[in-house]
Parts: C-alpha cells; sequence; structure tokens
C-alpha cells in the first residue's frame, strides 16, 4: 500500500464562515473563508437538496433516484439575511443558513415550527490512508423520530442511534 505523505493529518474540518453567496435562476450558492461551497437547489416549494464541494466545484450530477421527469418549479423564492442568517423562503419551507458555520435549520413556513436542524452539520476529514475525503453530517433528532433504509443490512428496520459504513459494493447490475 502507498502512503500519501503530501496530507497533513488534520483531522474533522468544518466549514468557516460565509464570504459571499449567489443565485443562479433556482440555484444557490454560498462560498465560505476555507473554500467550502454549499449549493442549494429549489426543486419545488417543499424540496430543497444540499451540494456541498470542498474542492470549489461540483463533480457531474447523476443519480437513479432522480429522474429528469420529476415535476419542478416553485411559486416563491425569497433570499433575505439577518445578523446570523441567511433565510430562504418558499411558500412551504423557511431555511436558515448560518453566516458563521453553514448549519442548517429548515422550518415549516405555515407554522414555523422547527422540521429539522443540523446539530454539527456538514463536514469532512481528508483521508491520510486513501487520499480524498471523508464526508460526515450530524443532525440533531427530536422525540419520536425513526430512520429506515439500509434494507440489505440485517438489522432492525428502525436505525436511530445506530451507526454503519456504507462499503458501496452492491452494483445490482447498474
Amino acid at each position: 500500500m502507498i502512503t500519501n505523505t503530501e496530507l497533513a493529518q488534520r483531522g474533522d474540518q468544518f466549514p468557516s464562515k460565509i464570504t459571499s453567496y449567489q443565485k443562479k435562476i433556482d440555484k444557490l450558492y454560498f462560498h465560505t473563508e476555507n473554500n467550502v461551497v454549499l449549493q442549494i437547489t429549489v426543486l419545488r416549494d417543499s424540496l430543497l437538496r444540499f451540494r456541498y464541494s470542498t474542492t470549489l466545484n461540483f463533480e457531474k450530477d447523476f443519480s437513479y433516484a432522480i429522474t429528469k421527469y420529476a415535476s419542478t418549479g416553485y411559486n416563491l423564492l425569497e433570499i433575505d439575511e439577518d445578523e446570523d442568517n441567511y433565510i430562504i423562503t418558499t411558500q412551504k419551507l423557511i431555511c436558515h443558513v448560518a453566516k458563521a458555520d453553514l448549519r442548517i435549520s429548515l422550518y415549516d413556513a405555515a407554522d414555523k415550527a422547527l422540521i429539522n436542524q443540523d446539530e454539527i452539520g456538514f463536514h469532512w476529514e481528508e483521508s491520510y490512508k486513501y487520499g480524498g475525503n471523508v464526508v460526515k453530517m450530524s443532525k440533531t433528532t427530536f422525540s419520536g423520530e425513526s430512520y429506515y433504509g439500509l434494507g440489505d443490512k440485517p438489522v432492525h428496520l428502525n436505525l436511530r442511534g445506530k451507526r454503519f459504513e456504507n462499503w458501496v459494493t452492491d452494483s445490482y447490475a447498474f
């Protein structure tokens, strides 16, 4: 095995302060001091997509789970800011992006109830052993919330409080 000796072992790294943002039709880009970029795509009033880059560009986007025939579009898109956040408002959602560290909070536009919130949020670690980044995300969980997925793993269906390593080895003939 060849070890990459050019990388410093820095541990977890986090986005720093937002320096600028720009809007391109349905995409919003937030740039930070340490070159992290958050791309938020407004797919519908009720659906936002979040992508992060630590290299200032995004790789070509492809997913079997996202169809080009899906219904997209929105009725309302407003971007405001206060002292601590950029505030993105659609007809159904309010998204706060923290200026200090890109942490996200999502609220219901009708009653302002908190739907989802970053705990630590997006962060990453450079892989000294393999190169590239190990991407991490940490969210706050609410009581009574359950998590389902990883149908190919022989474990209990509710994954709350569990941690798994995704080997990314299943191809299922794709």
